[in-house]
């Protein structure tokens, strides 16, 4: 037993350090997101901080507080936009809302009548209990809209102080991780600085990655929504192609609607040029994320799936990059433990 035990002493040890990995990103790392996106906003800025601080000696913490302000606000003005297209596109739909609920009559009376007439019923007896169903449902949704209102507004206030604060902490912890960034052996990442780089460089990869396939899947969605006849082609190309990020939603989340929408009315070539584009922007991630990413970082593509999934599985939106991180760093965990090990004993 024990020498079985030190012949796979390596692998035990890998296999613990696995599992620390994945309790650190389960529990601990949910606890310390500011520091964390601190750390790596310093780890993505500090070269051009660096660079800013030899050419005009102002301090590392005044412009790295100076980038994050500008990149706060593009951030906040890309969102504000976004958003005001999606509040802009649901106060139309609002507006048609007596037009799309005759066009749903009309098709759900026409089903009813064909299975009425099959079924032997008697004729307006089963739009009569469909549109009695509805206005139940539409009541008790109406009872508790009121008290709904009241409670999200109030959590509302609380998420918006809530952000404010997580904002205020990843500006601090971003500038002095900046200020204490070096690439010295005295700098605080000195003991880890090759894995640290490894890292950022893998989360470069990856986000690098991501924002390509989104522009390809936006031009995709612009060109098929264009000739599709839908309105506000781009707004809602930039919304899909953000939900192609996310696992097991997709782009579809957003196109199957319409599709189905233009089927109902009988418009067949506009939803097959909406089929068409769903299958374009599917095989444009299958083909595009292997190649950008597995290809440079040497993971799998099977595995870079895996873990995107498992990881929003496990934690949410996040999962998105701490499942690809986890698997990065139980690549350098195997090679620092099991591979430098085994090449070490087969020199000696």
């Amino acid at each position: 037993m024990q020498r079985f035990l030190e012949c796979n002493r390596e692998k035990f040890v890998f296999a613990a350090v696995a599992t620390g990995l994945f309790l650190v990103l389960r529990f601990v790392v949910p606890l310390m997101y500011p520091f964390v996106i601190g750390g790596l906003l310093a780890a993505f800025l500090y070269p051009v901080v660096r660079f800013l601080h030899r050419k005009t000696k102002i301090g590392k913490g005044i412009w790295m507080l100076a980038l994050l302000t500008c990149l706060f606000l593009l951030l906040f003005a890309v969102l504000g936009l976004g958003g005001y297209g999606i509040v802009e596109k649901g106060y139309a739909l609002f507006g048609e809302y007596e037009k799309y609920l005759v066009v749903v009559e009309e098709k759900a009376g026409f089903c009813c009548d064909w299975l009425e007439s099959r079924l032997h019923l008697e004729r307006g007896y089963l739009m009569d209990t469909v549109k009695g169903t509805l206005e139940e449902v539409t009541g008790e949704w109406t009872k508790k809209v009121i008290p709904s209102i009241f409670r999200v507004s109030f959590t509302g206030m609380k998420t918006v102080f809530s952000v404010g604060a997580f904002v205020i902490f990843v500006f601090l912890s971003a500038v002095l991780f900046v200020k204490e960034w070096e690439e010295s052996s005295g700098g605080i990442f000195s003991c880890f600085g090759k894995y640290v780089h490894k890292v950022v460089d893998f989360l470069k990869i990856f986000l690098g990655a991501q924002l390509k396939i989104i522009s390809v899947i936006v031009v995709i969605c612009v060109i098929g929504f264009w000739v599709s006849g839908i309105e506000n082609a781009f707004g809602l190309a930039v919304l899909t192609a953000a939900m192609d990020v996310l696992p097991l939603v997709g782009t579809g989340i957003i196109i199957v609607p319409m599709l189905l929408w233009k089927v109902v009315n009988a418009q067949y070539y506009p939803a097959f040029l909406l089929l068409a584009t769903y299958i374009c922007c599917m095989i444009a991630r299958e083909y595009l994320e292997p190649k950008f990413i597995s290809d440079k970082t040497g993971i799998s593509p099977v595995f870079i799936l895996l873990s995107i999934y498992a990881g929003v599985q496990i934690m949410g939106f996040a999962g998105i990059f701490l499942g690809p991180l986890y698997v990065l760093l139980l690549q350098i965990c195997y090679e620092e433990i099991v591979v430098q090990k085994a090449f070490c004993a087969e020199r000696e």
